[in-house]
């Protein structure tokens, strides 16, 4: 179950800063393989989207976000200005600590019952995975 919600954490924020070929990729614009930011150009409220909305300060601010957001907006400029907020704000990172804690913690929980074998260590290693295709 943590592992899952690690994912979906880290899926968010794929959906922000790009899932590449390769690392020389991220230094190209435009050589992403999805575009970047779809779930806000479907409206959707990710965990970074609900960790910015916490660090904004007021009410003016979370409103100018959740209105840009919930506009649904299909121009690149204005997604990437949010991703740049969200950004700015941390949350995203925040995101990638929140998914490597809750794997860390779960692994930690899990590592002196489960005997080791096979399948203990693909665990570890999808584990690992889910919280490193960011980096």
């Amino acid at each position: 179950e943590s592992v899952g919600i690690a994912f979906q954490i880290m899926d968010d924020v794929l959906n922000l800063r790009g899932l590449y070929s390769k690392d020389a990729d991220k230094m190209k614009k435009g050589t992403a393989l999805k575009r970047l930011g779809e779930d806000i150009v479907e409206g959707k409220v990710t965990m970074p989207v609900c960790k910015a909305m916490a660090k904004l300060k007021t009410v003016e601010e979370r409103r100018k976000l959740w209105d840009t957001i919930r506009a649904k907006p299909q121009d690149q400029v204005v997604v990437d200005s949010v991703i740049a907020e969200l950004e700015g704000l941390g949350a995203i990172e925040e995101c990638i600590e929140q998914a490597d804690t809750i794997v860390n913690e779960a692994w930690a929980d899990l590592d002196s019952v489960i005997p080791d074998s096979f399948a203990k260590m693909m665990l570890r290693s999808f584990g690992w995975f889910v919280i490193e295709r960011c980096g």
